[in-house]
Formats: structure tokens, sequence, C-alpha cells
């Protein structure tokens, strides 16, 4: 085991040599190196101490990238740091310190950089080691010029629960913003990538980490599996987006009709569907252990099926049942293969059932349970400025037979209105995938939904996935607030401020309403406002995705 430390350099030959000389007298390997990447163009590389590898490339992510698929530079070294040539290492055996914690595991891992820095030093350095496989899977950095690689490696480690701070080993960084070095050509040719580098950063943000994360989970988490049943397709992205993308999991549903045969005992989430309708997918393909199938909502993410015999020929860690009917037999199934049992309610009328050992985990106001707001793309549904303030959309299926009456504003002059034309998931008028519906969310200046129940149901939803969505994209509803009393949707609903509450307002009022905030863009922009910072105050979805994992752990 060693550690390779990979030093970009230019027109600085004799920082080189003084970051080489403290190398050399702190390390305690004699197997750990120091390479200096230094510009083919470089007038003064040359001068560089003997030992220099040299790449082509005018900017520090290009010369990472090269060497990063270089077996001749990173050759068996277990771990690799990256710093600059104003960096000093001072601890001795830093190198056997670090190298060994990344080696026993997985991780990214930093020191004092002894730099008082605006934010803690706990939080990352400007130096970074990592784990071989994290290279050899991800690369050095990501695709900037220059600026932002350290926050990239401390937000995916901090993240991925695979990071560490090492307080007692300093490896000093004498930049000028420290006060501790001058500035010269080199500091300011970097400059020129500042604008590029910045726009990158903050796209990755907003719409790159999350893929980032999957990829480093998938190399440092264990790869517990988890059984769920199939309720719908938004439920099943956010046990995917939790279990998959936040925990490095792997989450798979039944297929096969041998399933009912097996305390399957569903008759239908979906009115006019039986059982068969989740269990029967002849366009599934198998894929080795299991099947894979693409639902037309989420086609980036196939859904991971096994039949009965599949399932009994594999290990199981979590098992989950988000349909009353399944709450006895799926617990019965965890018992059998020593897994955890996971009761998923998403709504707060169910009656539950008290099991032993079994995790409550609720999209309602369920006493005792763990809250999970079924998180969805927040990227894809992002905040956008009202454009078409006269656009109204309804994304409820079945809409004659579930919505309150809703002609007076779909047919009123000057409406722009839109409705999802289904019944159900199958029909030709079903909005999918999950873009199309963003797209159309963020083109409306209200979005309609007044459920007010099926066929002698209650009103509202179980949980409200179309509300929550709609809240985070800033787009104010328009409904009876009564129908979210007592659920989770309930915050969401606030006449004036977030919505037109038609418990308040009879249609021809809350038309004259609609017509007065339409024709007040301020009024219609802080009402977008008000309803996104409102999901925020209500939301958080890592701090319910750290509540969840701690509990099965």
């Amino acid at each position: 085991m060693s550690t390779l430390v990979l030093c970009p350099s230019r027109g600085r030959p004799k920082a080189a040599a003084a970051t080489l000389s403290s190398f050399l007298a702190t390390r305690w390997d004699p197997e750990s190196r120091l390479v200096f990447l230094v510009d083919t163009d470089d007038p003064t590389r040359g001068e560089y101490p003997a030992g220099t590898h040299r790449v082509r490339g005018g900017s520090l992510g290009n010369a990472l990238r090269e060497v990063a698929s270089d077996t001749r530079v990173l050759g068996t070294a277990t771990s690799i740091g990256v710093i600059g040539d104003d960096v000093r290492f001072r601890t001795p055996g830093w190198d056997r310190m670090l190298d060994d914690w990344l080696t026993a595991g997985i991780g990214i891992a930093w020191g004092d950089d002894g730099w008082d820095h605006p934010w803690p030093k706990k939080e990352k350095a400007s130096h970074w080691w990592l784990s071989r496989p994290i290279v050899d899977a991800m690369g050095l950095c990501p695709p900037t010029r220059h600026y932002y690689m350290d926050d990239y490696w401390a937000q995916l480690g901090w993240a991925s629960g695979c990071a560490r701070y090492f307080p007692h080993i300093l490896i000093e960084h004498l930049h000028p913003m420290a006060g501790k070095g001058e500035m010269d050509p080199t500091y300011d040719r970097s400059r020129r990538f500042i604008p590029r580098d910045k726009l990158w950063w903050q796209r990755w943000q907003a719409r790159g980490k999350g893929a980032d994360m999957r990829r480093l989970r998938a190399l440092t988490e264990p790869k517990l599996r988890v059984f769920a049943d199939w309720h719908h397709p938004a439920l099943w992205e956010a046990l995917s987006i939790l279990f998959e993308d936040r925990f490095g999991w792997q989450l798979y549903s039944p297929i096969g009709t041998s399933w009912k045969y097996n305390g399957w005992r569903m008759t239908g989430a979906t009115p006019g569907w039986t059982a068969d309708d989740y269990l029967d997918f002849p366009d599934a393909v198998q894929m080795g252990d299991h099947w894979e199938r693409t639902e037309a909502e989420y086609p980036g993410r196939p859904r991971k099926m096994v039949t009965v015999e599949q399932f009994e020929a594999a290990p199981w860690d979590v098992v989950v049942a988000s349909l009353g009917a399944h709450q006895r037999t799926f617990a019965a199934l965890a018992r059998k293969r020593g897994a955890r049992f996971v009761h998923h309610i998403g709504d707060a009328h169910r009656r539950l059932e008290r099991i032993p050992g079994q995790v409550v985990l609720a999209s309602a106001k369920v006493p005792g349970a763990l809250i999970h707001h079924q998180e969805f793309d927040t990227s894809l549904f992002g905040f956008q400025p009202v454009q078409e303030r006269h656009a109204v959309a309804s994304f409820m299926l079945r809409l004659d037979e579930t919505s309150g009456p809703y002609r007076w504003l779909a047919e009123a002059d000057g409406v722009d209105w839109f409705a999802v034309k289904a019944e159900s998931p199958r029909d030709r008028g079903y909005l999918a995938p999950m873009s199309k519906v963003a797209e159309r969310m963020q083109a409306a200046g209200f979005v309609w939904h007044d459920k007010a129940g099926y066929k002698g149901a209650r009103p509202g939803d179980g949980y409200g996935h179309v509300l929550f969505a709609a809240a985070h994209a800033g787009r104010p509803l328009i409904g009876h607030a009564s129908y979210y009393a007592g659920l989770m949707g309930e915050p969401l609903w606030e006449d004036g401020q977030t919505c037109i509450d038609l418990d308040r307002h009879a249609p021809p009022q809350a038309l004259r309403l609609w017509r007065d905030i339409t024709a007040d863009p301020e009024r219609h922009d802080a009402m977008a406002v008000a309803i996104r910072e409102r999901f925020e105050s209500q939301v958080d979805f890592d701090a319910e995705a750290q509540a969840v994992k701690a509990a099965l752990a």
C-alpha cells in the first residue's frame, strides 16, 4: 500500500523543489511518490526536480483528467492526493495515516491546511485524497478547469458519509489569500477560468450532483437489498430515490402471477385494475438474477423485479409494504428472511396494525411514525418565474369523476386551461414522462387540484404528489383547503397567500379573484414565492432520509 501525490505546477520550479523537500522529509513510506504535472509549453519545465511527469494542457483540470487514466503514472498507488506547489508537508508520517484510512475502506480525506477559512476546516481543505477505487471509477476531478474541485469532493464525501478530516495532519497551504504568499503570474493566469467554472458549478448543484452521489455511494456503501410492493410509479420513484440514490442500496418489486399465491392480495389501487396488472409485465426483460422494465413516467430508471423463485434464492435486508393488505404477509416475508420490515403509509385514515419490530414510514400524519415526504426530482420541478399568468393546469386523472366543479373556470373567458385527459396511466391522454409534467406545470400560472373524491371516497389525497411538486415549482393552487385538513398537504393551503381557497370563495368570487391576481404580476409573483417558501419550511428530504437510515441501521 502506498500513496501518490499529484502536484500540477507551472512556472514555479523553486516552489516545487520546496514542496518536494517537505514531502521527502515527512513521508513514512519510501514507496510514497510525488509527481509534478508540468505543461509542455512551460518555459521553466527543465528546471523542475527529477521525476516530473509532463502532460499537455493549459489547466489544472486538463492535467488531472489525463493522469486519471494513465496507469503508468498511477501505478499501484492505493490512495491518490492532489495538492498545489504552494503546499508544504509538516506532519511526519502523514502518508501512512491517510493511506491506512483510505485503504481500510473507500473514502475522501484531507488534513489541516493551516488556513483560517470562512468555512470550518473539517468541512473541506484546498487539497484532497481519494481511495484508488474512487479514482478508477470517477477520476480525479470534475469537468472544471481550475476551481471548485475541493468543493466537489467535499460535498460528495459528506453527503455520502465517506469523508474524513484529519485535524492532526498539517499539510500547509501557503496561498496569498491566507496571507502566506505573494501573488504571481501563475495565480493570475488561473482567474480566466472563473466564469466558466462558476457556471458549471451552479448547473452541477442543480442537476448533476445527484448522479455523482449515486456513483460514489455505489462504491462506498454496502448494497443492501430491499423488496417492496409496487403501488404506483410516483411512490416507487420516491422509494428509489431514498433507498438507491441516497443509500446506495438495491430496490426490487414483484413480478409474476405466482405472487398471488404468496401473500399478494391487492385488488388494485387503480380503478378497474386487478392484481395481475401489478404483477404481469410481458415487456419485462430478464437481467441475470432479476427482471427489468421501464416505466413511462421515469424512463431513466428501469424498475427491477424478482419472481417468487428469484426472491427465495436471494438474501434480503429490508422488506417494505405500502398497501394495508400486505402488512402482515410482508411482515411474515421479512421474518422468514431475517430482514427489517417497513410499513409505508400514504393514507392518514389507514388503520395501523401494531407488529413487533416494524418501522413505520408515513407520508401522512401518523403518531409515532417516521415522516416521509415522498421525494421527487427537485431539479426537474425547479422554481421558475411565472410567465403564462392566465394558464391553469390540472394533473388529476378521471377529472370529471374525482374533481369538484371546474368548468366555471375551465370555460371562462381568458382562461388558458389544460387538463390531463386520462382515466388511468394506460390511456393515450396520460402525461408522461415526468419531464412533460414539469414543463406543463412550469408553463402554468396556477395549478387546479380539487380532489373531491372518487365514488364516495373521502376528499383529498393520501399524500399529494401534485401538491408538493407544484409548491416546489412555485405554482399557486386552486381548490378546497378543507380537503387537506389533517393531511401532509395542509400547510400548503393559505388563502390569498399560496392558493385560492374554494372553501372561502364561491366560483363567481373565485373567478374575480383569479382575474385580479393574474392582472397584478407583483401579487401573482409573491404567491409563487410564498408557496415555494412554504414547501421549504415543511420539507427536509435530507433529514428525513437520515432518520430512516438510522432506524434501519
